[in-house]
């Protein structure tokens, strides 16, 4: 059995609390549209050592209802992983000044033809404090959310720690 994800889902599981922040589910499928990207799931997990926050492929009007609904205070994260894969519709300057992450994780595919994370985007992330990564050319990203909560948050790559022997020629 499926259950789709609602905005006010929420459950504990070992210390850690997941939340689905998005879709509202009242929110009406969008007429004549070829995709519904802002009815995509937000997922926020916290724990004591930080708040990584999953957007999905959620665009700029989903990221309005949600800060209309949830407000500011509970999109902040310490890792947030870009709405729709870093492209222009997403990341509006209100949810990158809502979340100040120290990360960012763009999860794009290798010559993707949509060119994400867009140029704008990635320098929206920057200029509020956080670190861009993406996927296409680090290899997967691994955030380390540390058992002691003042270790706080770390982050490598799989070509920073493993790189092919070819790289860097």
């Amino acid at each position: 059995m499926v259950t789709p994800c609602v905005s006010g889902m929420r459950w504990n599981w070992d210390g850690v609390e997941f939340a689905f922040l998005h879709p509202d589910g009242e929110a009406p499928r969008p007429a004549g549209r070829r995709h519904d990207n802002d009815r995509s799931c937000v997922l926020r997990v916290a724990s004591p050592a930080g708040v990584l926050l999953l957007l999905g492929d959620v665009e700029s009007a989903g990221e309005q209802a949600m800060l209309a609904r949830h407000g500011e205070a509970a999109l902040a994260a310490d890792v947030v992983v870009s709405g729709h894969h870093g492209s222009r519709s997403s990341s509006s300057a209100a949810l990158v000044d809502a979340t100040l992450p120290q990360a960012v994780i763009h999860s794009v595919g290798h010559r993707n033809t949509f060119g994400h994370p867009h140029p704008q985007v990635w320098a929206r992330w920057a200029a509020a404090g956080a670190r861009n990564w993406r996927t296409d050319s680090q290899g997967a990203v691994e955030a380390v959310f540390a058992a002691d909560a003042d270790a706080g948050v770390s982050l490598t790559a799989q070509r920073l720690r493993e790189p092919r022997y070819w790289h860097g020629r």
